[in-house]
């Protein structure tokens, strides 16, 4: 099955490459290239000078392995915040994650290439996600926390002096569903008292976790009653894949005219898999790696059986206080965030200062998202 689809996705007139990180789920689709038939493959690999981020090396190794040419396009901070408007223009709307497939995207199109293939859905497929984990050991929190009302929870943790992580944990204290509790804690960026912080009151009336829950609670009820790792992996398709990956993917990519093929999420793949028990398809990879045995060349496949799970995620926590902070100070002066009138300039700065002074406490990805809101408000001339 994986080769049939492989071939499928292999149909064009054009060169295709490859995206190629250190992990599993892109070394199955480069073997299964080669198994299918394909004359010539290219990967490409976006490498960073901060070591704890940079694949280069793995991918290497991966590449040598498979026998196949590479290219790694190195991403220095001052070049990507050169390019940063662009990003922001093609993203449509707001979102966190985005950046790591526009640069990809861009490399493959600057390369001459017109499809690419992505490892996309690995993860959510065959339990690669270490925060599993965290939702199995959050609901049985909630569950333990549930007989205590909602309000104990919000005066014990709910403090701006408390690191953001602890905060979240006020989700556990009284809540109606144990498993939605534990989504929102590990899920949600914001409180519902950020949001009302840091947005202008019209916006904030609006906005709020209570949509989060919302959407949580109604996909959540899709698997009542069966297992939690389970339903855990099932949050992860409409929570996450379909709404952050995909849609930024397909956004991003589509800016450079490119089109990415994610052959994991081929239909057959997708049905054939979810129709297997949990206790065999969410084993962090292990169903792939089996199903890709005879085809992984033996070196391979025992080096990625010892490989560190690791994510395509850019440097944000070296670059947010170092590199960019500059560009993120002037976006936060005052009179350009109330052009737009969407964000409380005061909140904003605050925000910013105690990142400033303890980043751990409040989380890159929180500041990062309130920079990409301003600075995409400013580009769509919101407000003007």
């Amino acid at each position: 099955m994986l080769v049939e689809s492989s071939r499928q996705q292999l149909m064009s007139d054009v060169p295709i490459a490859l995206f190629l990180s250190g992990g599993v789920d892109s070394a199955a689709l480069g073997s299964l290239m080669a198994h299918a038939g394909a004359d010539k493959i290219t990967a490409l690999t976006i490498g960073f000078d901060e070591k704890s981020f940079d694949e280069s090396e793995s991918s290497e190794k991966t590449a040598q392995l498979l026998g196949i040419s590479r290219r790694v396009i190195k991403l220095p901070a001052s070049q990507m915040a050169g390019s940063l408007d662009n990003a922001f223009w093609a993203m449509d709307q707001p979102t966190v994650d985005g950046l790591n497939a526009y640069w990809i995207s861009r490399a493959a199109a600057e390369a001459g290439f017109k499809v690419a293939l992505s490892g996309q859905g690995g993860d959510e497929l065959f339990g690669g996600y270490e925060s599993a984990a965290w939702f199995d050991r959050f609901s049985h929190w909630a569950g333990a926390l549930q007989p205590f009302p909602k309000s104990m929870g919000r005066a014990v943790l709910d403090h701006d002096q408390f690191p953001f992580r602890w905060r979240k944990l006020s989700y556990l204290v009284g809540s109606d569903d144990p498993f939605v509790a534990a989504q929102l804690a590990v899920r949600v960026l914001f409180l519902e008292s950020d949001v009302h912080e840091l947005l202008q009151p019209a916006f904030a009336a609006s906005n709020g976790t209570s949509e989060a829950a919302k959407h949580i609670r109604s996909w959540a009820s899709e698997t009542k009653g069966q297992d939690l790792q389970e339903r855990v992996a099932f949050l992860d398709f409409p929570a996450h894949l379909e709404a952050r990956l995909l849609r930024d993917g397909d956004a991003m990519s589509m800016a450079h005219s490119l089109e990415v093929r994610p052959v994991l999420l081929d239909h057959a793949i997708v049905e054939y898999v979810l129709g297997l028990p949990p206790a065999v398809r969410l084993r962090k990879k292990q169903l792939l790696l089996d199903a890709m045995r005879g085809i992984f060349p033996e070196a391979l496949s025992s080096d990625l059986q010892t490989r560190p799970k690791r994510t395509f995620t850019f440097p944000f926590s070296r670059w947010l206080g170092n590199d960019l902070r500059s560009t993120i100070t002037e976006t936060f002066e005052p009179q350009r965030l109330a052009r737009a009138g969407v964000l409380e300039p005061a909140a904003v700065n605050r925000l910013w200062q105690r990142y400033l002074q303890n980043p751990e406490a409040v989380g890159w990805s929180r500041l990062w998202i309130v920079f990409v809101l301003a600075r995409w408000c400013e580009i769509m001339r919101v407000g003007v």
